[in-house]
């Protein structure tokens, strides 16, 4: 009986990741023919091949079944199966921080451990994330972790000012003068307490309201950042496109920027994430980090760069990515 590719696939899609030796004991079939078939699939696309081999042999699987291949780290080396285990806990780790064969072991078990570069004002750090971890959660975890937010202070004054309001008894006044002067005196202490207290905590919040309105009033602020040959470039390309500038950062010099801006539209201006970029050749990994800055602020998001993709990156950025627009300046 001729062995056809949807008997292969069908048995894959029932027992999961197997090595070929099982498929062939289960299927039969010429070997040279088989393997044949098997590559076939494989560049297709039908298929995967896993780096994990069960003596010399690779593991072939379905897209979909990955969560699979964790109950294949008995055939990893103990060290390997000790990375695997701790970074399946700690989701992200940063590569430099790793003792060194932790750092060699990664390199080696690629099923599991997948290399993510993070863009700082520093440079370029290299992190590793689980295999199951997606790479957008494992942004949002590198950034939690390197920006934490901080915490609101209490506002012990004006507690401490409510209770002592609290603890004076007024049944104990009583006719004599002596003491009506000093509940008197009392009260103005604690009323002048509560206007500074009131004054301290009010203060603050009106100037940061008439900050707000200012920036809302002048919307085009003018840039202060290095006016390096790429910013100029950014700016020209603002100012041909009719687009505002509301509020400008620079991630790294003349490499990288961030900008929020106002774009004219048929339905009236929209309000977007500006992520500007300097690099010849690039791919989803470049994308990623302004697409997360985007989502933190609620925005759409304009990636602009000098480069360009390579098409596999582009047909992923389109599958994964559709809100994302992207320009070449």
């Amino acid at each position: 009986m001729a062995l056809d590719n949807e008997e292969i696939l069908k048995l894959l899609k029932q027992k999961g990741p197997l090595v070929p030796n099982e498929i062939k004991k289960i299927l039969g079939g010429d070997t040279i023919l088989f393997g044949a078939m098997l590559s076939e699939l494989s560049s297709r696309g039908f298929i995967k091949i896993s780096n994990l081999k069960m003596g010399s042999s690779p593991f072939y699987y379905l897209p979909g079944q990955e969560t699979m291949l964790e109950k294949l780290t008995q055939y990893l080396n103990p060290k390997d199966q000790k990375t695997v285990a701790f970074l399946k806990e700690h989701k992200v780790v940063q590569d430099k921080r790793l003792e060194l064969f932790q750092r060699v072991s990664l390199r080696q078990i690629k099923d599991f451990a997948l290399p993510l570069n993070y863009q700082t004002k520093q440079g370029v750090v290299l992190f590793w994330r689980y295999y199951l971890i997606s790479e957008t959660k494992a942004l949002q975890i590198i950034t939690d972790a390197l920006h934490p937010k901080p915490k609101e202070a209490p506002q012990v004054e004006v507690v401490q000012e409510k209770k002592a309001q609290k603890e004076i008894p007024k049944q104990e006044v009583h006719n004599e003068p002596e003491q009506v002067k000093k509940v008197e005196e009392s009260k103005a202490v604690i009323k002048k307490a509560h206007q500074v207290v009131k004054a301290r905590t009010t203060k603050p919040s009106l100037q940061k309201k008439q900050d707000t309105d200012s920036s809302q009033q002048h919307l085009v602020i003018k840039p202060e950042l290095e006016r390096t040959a790429f910013y100029e470039r950014i700016i020209t390309y603002f100012k041909d496109s009719e687009i505002s500038l509301l509020t400008e950062e620079q991630i790294s010099k003349d490499r990288e920027y961030d900008f929020v801006i106002q774009v004219p539209s048929g339905v009236g201006s929209l309000k977007m994430l500006c992520r500007a970029r300097n690099k010849k050749k690039l791919n989803e990994g470049d994308v990623a980090p302004a697409l997360l800055r985007a989502k933190t602020k609620d925005l759409p998001c304009l990636f602009l760069t000098t480069g360009v993709f390579t098409k596999k990156s582009l047909e992923l950025i389109h599958k994964e990515y559709p809100g994302l627009i992207i320009k070449k300046i």
